[in-house]
């Protein structure tokens, strides 16, 4: 049982890197006081929200996907028909584009109609309405992100994800220190920049998938 468990392995990584990114979040706003603090949880609460939303990208490319896999029958070898594929991708791609005004159109309206749905204190909707730009650019990105990645993983790009994710949860912690531990930068910390840090936690890993999946069909993955 407990080699079927680790066989998940992959995946955990994945998992647990991206909730320790979204930690090193919330540990940053703690320490800018109450109303800071009080602000990020909103926004915060708000982003979780919309990723549920955008996690189904993910989900329908690990459904759909697989069934491109190709096996030749004199060799056995199993290849990815990325040119059948074409068509199915497409259509995440679309799809995860209306995620993405769905949850940009929640991110900006709620913080800047509704603020008082959340609080009714006046430093508290002000931070929330300066940093609510900012999370919703990082939300735009969220969907087509995690599309791209279920076609990473529905392509068993698996190592390739594994060790990204590890390059960027070690940036991320190292960052985070230095953030916590060195004056100058501390002095300087903010909640838009906690928020500007997550978004570029969503572009990097755009830039990145876009990057790999481009070579989708060339080499077969390594499992």
């Amino acid at each position: 049982e407990l080699r079927r468990f680790f066989a998940f392995g992959a995946f955990i990584v994945v998992l647990f890197v991206k909730q320790l990114v979204y930690n090193q979040a919330i540990l940053l706003a703690s320490i800018l006081g109450t109303a800071a603090g009080a602000a990020h949880q909103c926004l915060f609460s708000i982003f979780r929200l919309c990723c549920t939303l955008g996690d189904v990208t993910g989900a329908t490319a690990q459904s759909f996907l697989p069934r491109y896999y190709v096996t030749d029958e004199a060799s056995g070898r199993v290849t990815f028909d990325a040119a059948s594929a074409r068509g199915t991708i497409k259509r995440i791609v679309g799809m995860t584009a209306l995620v993405a005004l769905c949850n940009t159109a929640i991110t900006f309206s709620v913080p800047l109609l509704r603020p008082g749905l959340f609080t009714a204190d006046a430093e508290v909707t002000r931070l929330l309405r300066r940093a609510a730009p900012i999370a919703a650019a990082g939300l735009l990105l969220h969907p087509p992100v995690v599309g791209m990645e279920g076609c990473l993983l529905a392509t068993k790009d698996v190592r390739w994800l594994v060790r990204h994710y590890v390059v960027t949860g070690g940036i991320a912690v190292a960052a985070t220190q230095l953030l916590l531990k060195v004056g100058a930068l501390r002095s300087a910390l903010s909640l838009d920049g906690i928020w500007l840090y997550l978004a570029a936690f969503q572009a990097t890993r755009a830039i990145s998938f876009v990057g790999r999946l481009v070579g989708v069909g060339k080499s077969p993955p390594k499992r």
